[in-house]
């Protein structure tokens, strides 16, 4: 089943507008909400840090908001940026947010069409990143 033109929410987070589809997945047998996969294609703020979902891993600079500590193995290891004190979120449990980690920020500027696409969501268009 291939994904609907039409979003089933949108998602704000850093400035920006974001689309969610819904898809059918055949291993769930069900339909889940596709959200961009910034692992995949990374997209940043105007002022440079990244757009990162709630379930996006790996990062090597996370720290967990957890009082217990990193889990075994180490945060980058099993930690998700959602239990991240780094993750912010414009309304809460809201998937999509914005990295706060100044290791994981990039120069303003240092992507053009990042960055164009972070000045028209600004101005109100919410399909820029249909560029």
């Amino acid at each position: 089943m291939p994904i609907p033109k039409k979003p089933v929410k949108l998602c704000r987070a850093g400035g920006r507008v974001f689309e969610v589809y819904r898809k059918y997945d055949a291993l769930v047998e069900h339909e889940v909400d596709v959200y961009p996969d910034f692992e995949a294609k990374p997209e940043y703020t105007a002022e440079g840090r990244p757009f990162r979902t709630a379930a996006d891993t790996g990062c090597p600079h996370g720290r967990p908001q957890s009082p217990q500590g990193a889990p075994p193995g180490g945060y980058e290891a099993y930690g998700d940026c959602g239990g991240c004190i780094y993750f912010h979120r414009e309304a809460p449990y809201a998937i999509i947010g914005v990295c706060g980690c100044e290791a994981m920020r990039r120069a303003p500027g240092s992507g053009a069409k990042d960055d164009e696409n972070a000045q028209d969501q600004m101005e109100g268009n919410p399909h820029a990143q249909e560029k």
